[in-house]
């Protein structure tokens, strides 16, 4: 079979036109039923993302969090949400509504007006050898760096748990000191 290829190998099949979303959304459900004894396949439906951070949030409680995640943003992918010592939150949510909420420039959350600005795609990075330009079933490195913290390098913790000082676990690797360092 050949067509366009997504950043992990995969098929894509576009589905243009009026109701895509939900066309879409059909033929993902009934591609599921067709293989669902197929382990070798897996069928998605990825949406494109867009991230913005919101800022002047001060303190964010769990009903504020509520009502972002309900700002036009069905299709966010998000862990938990803890505004920074900054009162910042960075969300990634559908291309859609992080264009709509970015040209407005302000968000409306609870009793707070909010700066929301649009950041800029980050670069692919393989999570699995932590390289930039691929994904990890594109990888081809015998490094697997997957079990590692994206800001110290440790393992065995995740970066968002993590108070160890900033190190790039490449730059580490190879005997250099990290950037800013």
């Amino acid at each position: 079979t050949t067509g366009p290829t997504g950043d992990t190998g995969g098929i894509i099949l576009k589905v243009p036109g009026e109701s895509s979303a939900e066309k879409a959304d059909n033929l993902a459900g009934r591609m599921r039923q067709v293989f669902s004894n197929n382990g070798d396949v897996k069928v998605s439906r990825p949406r494109k993302m867009a991230e913005v951070r919101i800022s002047g949030l001060g303190y964010i409680g769990s009903d504020q969090g509520r009502r972002i995640r309900r700002g036009g943003c069905e299709d966010r992918r998000n862990p938990p949400m803890h505004a920074d010592e900054h009162g910042s939150v960075w969300v990634r949510c559908s291309a859609t509504a992080a264009r709509k909420i970015a040209m407005i420039g302000r968000l409306l959350v609870g009793w707070v007006l909010t700066r929301v600005e649009a950041l800029d795609k980050r670069p692919l990075q393989c999570f699995r050898c932590m390289e930039m330009g691929h994904t990890a079933p594109r990888c081809s490195s015998e490094t697997d760096s997957s079990r590692r913290c994206y800001r110290c390098g440790t393992p065995g913790h995740f970066a968002r748990n993590c108070t160890a000082p900033v190190k790039c676990p490449l730059c580490a690797d190879m005997g250099r000191p990290s950037p800013g360092q």
